[in-house]
Order: C-alpha cells, then sequence, then structure tokens
C-alpha cells in the first residue's frame, strides 16, 4: 500500500449499543490497524474533521512521507503534534483548511511546504534543514513577516539556513520597511535558491509612505551578499509601484538569472 485517503466525515455505526468513534479516532485506528501489516505508507490524505486529536490512542505514523489536508478542520495545536509524530514526513500540504493559526515546523526530513488559504497561517520553521519548496498562497493581503513569525505576530530571524530551499513561492505586500527588510532576511537564509516566484500584491491601506522601503531597497544593492544560483525569476504584480520596480531591480542585480517573467 502506497496511499490511504480519507474524504469523508460519515461513518456507520460499527456496533449496535456503542457510540459511534470521532472521525479522528477511527482514521488512526484504521491507520494502525494496516501499517504494520501492508508495509510504509507514502501518502495520507485527509478531508474531514480532525480535532480534537486523540492522543492517547495515536502512536505515531512512523512511515508516513506525504500529509496532504484538503478542506480539514484540525487545530494548529493537533497538527503540531501529527508532524511529531511523523518522523519521516517530507511533504506537507494544507489547503482550505480550518482551525489553523501559528504552526511551529518541528519535521528535520520536510522538504516540501504548501499552504493554501483564504486567511492568515503562520509557519515558524523551528527546525526544517532539508527544506526544498515552499509555497505560500493567500487569498486576502498577508504579511510574509506574520506568516512566516514564531507566534504570528512579531518576526524572528529563522533558527537555521535553508540550504537545500531551492523553490521559493510567496504573496507579498511591500507595504512597510519592516515587511520588505524580512522578505529580504528570508531570502538570504535560502544561499542555493534557484527558482523564486512573488506575488505582489496591494496594500491594505491606499496612502502608504514608500520612503523608507526605497531607501532600503537601495541600501542592499551596495551589500556583499549574492543570489548566484538564482537562474528563474517570476513576479506578478498589478501596479508597477515605484518600490516594486526597486525591488526587481535589486534581485535582477543580486542573481545570475537566465529566465524573468514579469
Amino acid at each position: 500500500m502506497s496511499s490511504l485517503v480519507f474524504v469523508s466525515n460519515r461513518f456507520p455505526v460499527l456496533s449496535p449499543g456503542k457510540p459511534k468513534p470521532t472521525t479522528a479516532e477511527l482514521l488512526f485506528k484504521v491507520f494502525q490497524v494496516l501499517l504494520p501489516h501492508k508495509g510504509s505508507l507514502a501518502r495520507f490524505c485527509i478531508s474531514c474533521v480532525l480535532s480534537p486529536l486523540p492522543r492517547s490512542a495515536f502512536g505515531g505514523f512512523p512511515s508516513l512521507k506525504t500529509l496532504n489536508l484538503q478542506s480539514t478542520i484540525i487545530l494548529e495545536a493537533d497538527l503540531n503534534y501529527l508532524i511529531l509524530k511523523c518522523p519521516l514526513l517530507e511533504k506537507l500540504t494544507a489547503k482550505d483548511c480550518i482551525g489553523l493559526g501559528h504552526l511551529e515546523l518541528d519535521a528535520p526530513n520536510l522538504k516540501v511546504i504548501c499552504f493554501e488559504a483564504s486567511y492568515n497561517v503562520s509557519a515558524w520553521l523551528k527546525n526544517t534543514p532539508l527544506l526544498q519548496n515552499f509555497t505560500s498562497y493567500h487569498k486576502k493581503s498577508c504579511s510574509v513577516s506574520q506568516h512566516l513569525a514564531r507566534d504570528g505576530r512579531q518576526a524572528d530571524m529563522l533558527p537555521v539556513m535553508l540550504n537545500h530551499l531551492v523553490i521559493l513561492e510567496l504573496t507579498l505586500c511591500l507595504h512597510s520597511k519592516c515587511e520588505t527588510s524580512w522578505v529580504l532576511h528570508l531570502i538570504r537564509r535560502c544561499p542555493n535558491l534557484k527558482s523564486l516566484y512573488f506575488k505582489v500584491i496591494r496594500a491594505d491601506k491606499p496612502n502608504v509612505i514608500t520612503a523608507p522601503v526605497l531607501d532600503l531597497l537601495k541600501a542592499q544593492a551596495h551589500s556583499e551578499y549574492s543570489l548566484g544560483k538564482l537562474s528563474e525569476i517570476t513576479l506578478e504584480f498589478s501596479d508597477d509601484t515605484v518600490e516594486v520596480l526597486e525591488f526587481v531591480k535589486l534581485l535582477l542585480a543580486k542573481s545570475r538569472y537566465e529566465f524573468v517573467y514579469v
């Protein structure tokens, strides 16, 4: 068995007179019965209610490599715990999930992260040294510094270099010096970055003072760091504002690009 998919939160009562188990309890009981007898499980796709997580009866998924959450109701504390109990997890996808807020990703083998949400979900990269591909799409305005902050509010320096990260895809808003500085910090923590995609969205406040942002971007042009391995840059934006154009100039100056898509 290489894949196990749960796509419903409706299960029949197993025995007359006994209470119907919660979806989460049934999911993990079925999984833990199958796992020892069917070999390693490569993919676990869930589309249902997963909170509260039955931690007392949950021994973990020791062979799970891919976790795909789609339209799943799961609290951030439960997902953090679930990830901890998947020591071989390499790929995490969370699409249109409910209940997530501020995640602390402690997953030493995690290589791919993909978030798609209609609201902001922050993901603190606590221990992800093998991360290669990080994608985050939000339907509403999102602060990158808050999105990758420890508590979802205050931007911290990333604890490790993301030496294995080669693809970075984000939505961002160049509306403040703090936000722009943190985006540049994130890029500098990815010395082997090869492909960069940014969707630049408008600021929530129409009258934003951009002078500090422009000063920061111009100052970065004289800094020593280099994005020598960055070969593909894609930027999508609706307004050709001065700060966006300056950001593009900075990326081009610091990289040895082969392809640029605007």
